[in-house]
């Protein structure tokens, strides 16, 4: 999402999050309900000059930080940071 700041695409995908999570999942030939989908998932900020894998991998210790604290969250890489900090 060019131009938007950390915390704009935290609440963006905190919304993905809910409205994912509010459906029910059911089979379409017997109406059989599988229950909700729950999703984690890890943002971060493009840094001027930094290669695509470099911010891939902070997406992705931030997706693997939400999925060992809990699952369903999204999770910054500066709420990472910060945790790394504490820890």
């Amino acid at each position: 999402m060019p131009k938007v700041d950390i915390e704009w695409a935290r609440s963006f995908a905190e919304k993905v999050r809910n409205t994912v999570a509010s459906k029910r999942i059911r089979k379409k030939a017997t109406g059989e309900d599988f229950g909700n989908i729950t999703m984690s998932m890890g943002v971060a900020v493009f840094k001027a000059g930094e290669s695509l894998p470099d911010l891939i991998q902070r997406a992705d210790q931030g997706l693997y930080h939400a999925k060992a604290t809990g699952q369903n969250r999204v999770v910054t890489e500066h709420e990472l940071e910060h945790a790394e900090l504490e820890g």
